[in-house]
């Protein structure tokens, strides 16, 4: 993995076995983005970690409600954007393998299998997540 950073724009690149999420927390360090924007990412992973929320559960523990998937395979990534908030990141992740297209909150465990690149740009804004009533993090102004 390698970052590469000019004015408010960082570069990641990954290779394989990188793990995905890993790799732009280490960006995300490594540059001191507190505030960010994931502009964008392309690339493939051998293994997809996310997990997505059942509304249908919403009024249940957070454990409850929050499906995890962890599917093996060679996955191409069809889309990848986010928020940095407080330097924490929350990415969504949309991939593809044959017939199968999944999505939803990219998790660690997500290794890169060829390659894949992800572009970064600071923001000026002041981002933090808190929980609202129902135990959902929500993007609020500092």
């Amino acid at each position: 993995m390698e970052t590469f950073a000019e004015g408010d724009d960082v570069a990641v690149r990954c290779d394989p076995g990188d793990d995905l999420l890993g790799s732009i927390e280490h960006a995300i360090e490594r540059h001191d983005l507190q505030d960010a924007t994931v502009v964008g990412g392309v690339g493939t992973l051998s293994r997809l970690r996310v997990y997505y929320l059942d509304a249908s559960k919403l009024s249940r523990p957070r454990e409850e409600r929050d499906v995890v998937r962890a599917e093996p395979g060679n996955w191409e990534i069809t889309s990848l954007s986010g928020v940095v908030a407080d330097s924490e990141p929350h990415i969504h992740v949309g991939v593809h393998e044959g017939s199968r297209t999944l999505g939803g909150h990219l998790l660690s465990g997500s290794p890169v299998s060829a390659l894949a690149e992800v572009s970064l740009r600071r923001t000026g804004l002041s981002l933090r997540r808190k929980a609202d009533n129902d135990d959902v993090q929500r993007l609020k102004h500092r």
